[in-house]
């Protein structure tokens, strides 16, 4: 064997070496000083099929706040009108819903703790089990932020500051793992497609729901009662509009209808000024969403 081989063959056993070395410092499993394997204690591979249904839970419980936040922020029906001794009378979120806000709450934090706990993979398509690699890859990204002030939305700082109460809507970023699910899914090529455009109309839907919420939250924050828009169809007499006395559900269905009508275009005769930038972004959205 010439010096050459040896050189070409001692350099090949270095590389392996060090590859072997270097997924043995990403891998989940350690071995101590006698050799003994060590696991690392809640530490969770993103292959891992619990990690998985934890995924399936995570955004079953965002489809729920996905629809129920944008709803309380709307056409609050949640509140309820409580009187005192004295006869004066103040309005509380009821406590159903306030169990229910405060569990998926805690739901939404055991998220992010088990964020922090579960591997990723590189760009080189190694798995990394590193926990400051981990950690650094998590919080560098955006969902993390997303996921961090979304957690300000709670039945506590509903107390305090109802106004944070609108960083819910943030919980919405989770319905999105959804998408990287199916693109992970172990499916054939139709049934991958077919989940696909189901996701996408889901998706579509969840625009229209959310614009249909936001759009009655705007015209019902409108101090002139005169000149409070009404639905279209009350144009021609407009003394015998009762939209804003009707039942919250139908309420909701008008304005959910008229989402509708935004993402094609179509004239809703806003009436003031935030309304109108309001129809114009909707517009404007509608428009890349059609495209």
């Amino acid at each position: 064997m010439t010096l050459e081989n040896k050189q070409k063959e001692k350099n090949g056993f270095t590389s392996s070496k060090l590859f072997k070395q270097k997924l043995q410092e990403n891998s989940v499993e350690k071995k101590d000083d006698n050799g003994a394997v060590k696991k690392r204690r809640c530490f969770v591979s993103v292959n891992n099929k619990w990690r998985q249904l934890w995924d399936y839970f995570i955004i079953f419980v965002a489809i729920y706040s996905t629809f129920m936040i944008p709803i309380s922020l709307a056409f609050n029906p949640f509140k309820e009108v409580v009187v005192n001794e004295d006869g004066t009378t103040y309005e509380k979120t009821a406590d159903w819903y306030t169990a229910i806000d405060t569990i998926t709450t805690c739901i939404y934090f055991a998220d992010i703790v088990v964020q922090f706990r579960t591997s990723y993979i590189n760009n080189y398509g190694e798995e990394i089990f590193d926990l400051k690699k981990v950690t650094k890859q998590y919080v560098i990204s955006q969902n993390f932020w997303i996921d961090l002030f979304s957690l300000f939305a709670n039945p506590i700082t509903d107390l305090v500051l109802p106004q944070v109460q609108f960083l819910g809507l943030l919980k919405i970023n989770r319905v999105f793992r959804v998408g990287a699910l199916i693109t992970q899914a172990n499916m054939d090529k139709n049934t991958k497609a077919a989940m696909k455009i189901f996701y996408f109309t889901f998706l579509l839907f969840i625009y229209i729901h959310l614009v249909g919420c936001m759009w009655f939250l705007v015209v019902d924050t409108n101090a002139d009662k005169e000149r409070r828009w009404i639905p279209p169809y009350d144009f021609i007499d407009y003394t015998k509009s009762h939209f804003f006395e009707d039942e919250i559900l139908r309420r909701y269905y008008v304005c959910l209808y008229y989402s509708v009508l935004i993402i094609g275009g179509n004239e809703l005769g806003p009436s003031s000024d935030l309304e109108l930038f309001f129809i114009v972004s909707a517009n404007l959205i509608g428009a890349i969403v059609n495209a």
